[in-house]
């Protein structure tokens, strides 16, 4: 393989590994205390001034949960967890000072001696993180404190999959309605912080009635699978897919205003309407979807109000004739 395919590659896995990450939609939440007892319990188990629960995006090393630290995050390229990520198993550093990989690390030897980290390998194997470690002393760990926190690691891991599963659509596996309500209140807080618009799609299945009327609730239940796949793949990575109850669905877009929100919608329109899906032999007929749009701040600056509104949009656009976008201040007619 050439220098460049295998370039190519290894940036292919990291945006997988990175996808991965965000689909946990764990980053930049508030503190938990089940993530704060590990952390605690891995300092204490390992006798060291300092533990953390990890996790690597594209540029920082953001902390979870944190023993013995005050930041909540560093630059990734100076984070001993860059390293461990790339790796299954325990990355173990007795003293970073005579460890050549960290001879630049502005962190060892002054701040960092030792470090131990555990990788959290995730169900589709990718490592977001770590649950580390570290200590301003050169030190080891026994055989048994290494096995314990590589049990601590598989805590977290299964702590963030039953929450992922706590908040996923059982038919679609998208998000929820609970879920997209918390990530939606924590997106406007932090437009708030950043003066960035944040816009809501709500997307309704025309006639979904008729279908199930005319091929049965299982025909219903593949259409909303197949309309999930698709809103999945024609958003972007930091967008929030959910179903919000029945045949409707939300997207929401940080940092999108109105006008980019409906080029968005009519994109997601017309795909929708181009799926061919194929039920017990036969193609179904075509579906289309209506779309109402709303943007925070311009349309309502609480979550009810935003909702509403898209709401409002939708139902002009089901009025119309449905197959279509509309919003308070933009129509995209089919």
């Amino acid at each position: 393989m050439s220098a460049s395919a295998s370039t190519v590659q290894a940036s292919d896995a990291e945006s997988e590994r990175v996808k991965s990450l965000r689909s946990y939609q764990i980053l930049d939440t508030l503190p938990d205390p089940a993530f704060d007892d590990i952390a605690w319990m891995a300092a204490r188990l390992c006798d060291v001034k300092m533990a953390m629960v990890s996790l690597v995006d594209e540029d920082r090393c953001w902390f979870k949960a944190k023993v013995g630290a005050e930041v909540a995050a560093i630059p990734r390229s100076e984070s001993f967890c860059e390293i461990a990520i790339q790796r299954q198993h325990l990355l173990l550093i007795p003293d970073a000072a005579s460890d050549p990989r960290f001879a630049k690390n502005p962190m060892a030897p002054d701040t960092v001696r030792f470090y131990a980290g555990a990788p959290l390998v995730m169900p589709d194997e990718h490592v977001i993180g770590t649950l580390c470690v570290l200590d301003d002393k050169p030190r080891e760990l026994t055989g048994q404190q290494q096995e314990l926190l590589g049990a601590l690691s598989r805590q977290v891991v299964a702590l963030l999959t039953y929450r992922q599963l706590g908040v996923r659509d059982s038919l679609t596996g998208l998000f929820n309605r609970r879920y997209l309500t918390d990530a939606l209140e924590r997106e406007l807080h932090r437009s708030d912080r950043r003066n960035e618009a944040v816009s809501v799609l709500i997307i309704d299945v025309d006639h979904f009635k008729h279908f199930n009327d005319n091929f049965g609730h299982s025909a219903g239940d593949m259409i909303l699978r197949h309309l999930a796949e698709v809103l999945n793949n024609n958003t972007r990575r930091e967008d929030v897919v959910a179903r919000f109850g029945g045949e409707e669905f939300v997207v929401m877009l940080p940092g999108t205003q109105l006008t980019q929100a409906g080029v968005c919608a009519e994109n997601l329109r017309q795909v929708a309407s181009r799926m061919s899906i194929l039920y017990e032999g036969r193609i179904l007929p075509q579906l289309t979807v209506s779309i109402g749009l709303s943007s925070y701040p311009s349309d309502g600056r609480d979550i009810n109000t935003l909702i509403n509104t898209a709401d409002g949009a939708l139902y002009r656009a089901k009025r119309a004739g449905r197959n279509r976008v509309f919003a308070a201040h933009l129509t995209a007619a089919a």
